[in-house]
């Protein structure tokens, strides 16, 4: 709610939080025109290496996880899992080795709007 930036961020999405209840749906807005971006390190398994997790898997708090399971960030989340395993292949390294901000570089490169 906060609009927060990372230097790692691989995305950014404005969608509301989403609370579901059993008889009613609540959203909570960010500011008009603000946005809020995902850090890579939500993408990387804390207990396996070299494991991406994306979409409802990355790691994200409950109110936070109510926004950015949606369509748009998920496909974020994909397309830099695709770039950062691709990056890691290539320069024969762990995932936790790749510098955020080369990715960030290539994904911008790529089209990304970040």
């Amino acid at each position: 709610m906060e609009g927060r930036k990372f230097e790692d961020a691989i995305a950014r999405t404005s969608w509301p939080i989403e609370r579901h209840t059993l008889h009613e749906v609540k959203l909570a807005w960010l500011e008009e025109g603000d946005y809020y971006e995902i850090p890579f390190r939500c993408l990387l398994a804390q207990k396996v290496e070299n494991l991406l997790v994306v979409g409802r898997c990355i790691s994200a708090e409950h109110q936070a996880q109510a926004s950015v399971r949606v369509a748009g960030p998920c496909f974020a989340e994909g397309e830099t899992a695709g770039t950062a395993a691709a990056k890691v292949v290539k320069g024969k390294m762990r995932l936790r080795d790749l510098d955020p901000v080369e990715l960030r570089k290539q994904l911008q490169r790529n089209g990304a709007n970040l």
